[in-house]
């Protein structure tokens, strides 16, 4: 776990967190990291964080066979309410005068529902959740091409090596052991449809023969594309366009090579 709370602690860092790492309290009992922070020579608050950062869809926070309810009960008796953390606690207090902290999990993946459940059951015993993807979407999205420690420089080799390169991130996305499912694929598709960068960069001259495989492919019925197209021209474009239509109508097809060959065929035996 020493990657996640070098994420988590840089994150607190870049909200004015000064931290501590794996403090031992115990035989096998640590605290994942204590953050403080400093206000014009003053603390002015202290929290206690707590990582459960699994990458698999597990049921529960202690990867068991407990309900999720149970589950979360276990981890804040074990990672928050345990006599020798609580003692370490009142220590660490005591020394940078205050009296209260405040406690957060940072939480990784689970099954959809029961992540969101396990939030819920955790912010009822009045402990902030901070869900490990924020954290990574805010690192990736401000870290620059200084040196850091190999944590920070495995994700700027990640941010500036492959997400850079449009092929390689192409080829993660459409693997089928890459990044999403089918389901997060169209996900991923809608979402980035719908951003105006997007949109203004699929209306440019040299993309209109992709927009026209697209609509090839993608099995719209005729009677859905005239709904579309409707919808898109304005009442002055509407005649413009039915005219180029009816121009284009008008032209014969190519004829494939298969085609050809029948035609010519058919001419040499008249």
């Amino acid at each position: 776990m020493i990657a996640e709370k070098d994420l988590a602690s840089y994150w607190l860092h870049a909200h004015g967190f000064f931290t501590m790492q794996s403090i031992k309290v115990g035989k096998n009992k640590e605290i994942d990291i204590l953050a403080v922070r400093v206000h014009e020579g003053k603390v002015q608050n202290i929290q206690q964080v707590e990582l459960s950062t699994s990458i698999s869809t597990s049921a529960n926070l202690t990867l068991d066979a407990m309900t999720l309810p149970e589950s979360v009960e276990k981890f804040i008796e074990k990672r928050f309410d345990d006599g020798m953390i609580l003692a370490e606690m009142e220590k660490r207090l005591a020394a940078l005068g205050k009296k209260s902290y405040e406690r957060v999990v940072v939480l990784g993946a689970m099954a959809a529902a029961n992540r969101k459940q396990a939030a819920e059951l955790l912010e009822q015993r009045q402990i902030s959740v901070i869900r490990i993807e924020n954290i990574l979407f805010d690192i990736m999205n401000t870290i620059d091409r200084q040196d850091y420690h190999p944590t920070m420089r495995a994700l700027q080799l990640i941010k500036f090596m492959l997400l850079s390169k449009p092929a390689k991130l192409a080829a993660l996305i459409e693997n089928e052991a890459g990044i999403f499912n089918q389901a997060a694929k169209e996900r991923f598709i809608q979402q980035l449809l719908s951003q105006h960068a997007v949109k203004r960069i699929l209306g440019k001259e040299e993309n209109q023969e992709l927009l026209a495989v697209l609509l090839r492919e993608s099995r719209i019925k005729p009677e859905i594309l005239a709904q579309l197209i409707a919808g898109l021209l304005t009442t002055r474009a509407k005649p413009r366009f039915l005219q180029a239509f009816l121009e284009t109508k008008e032209q014969p097809e190519p004829m494939d090579r298969k085609d050809k060959e029948l035609t010519g065929f058919l001419e040499s035996v008249k």
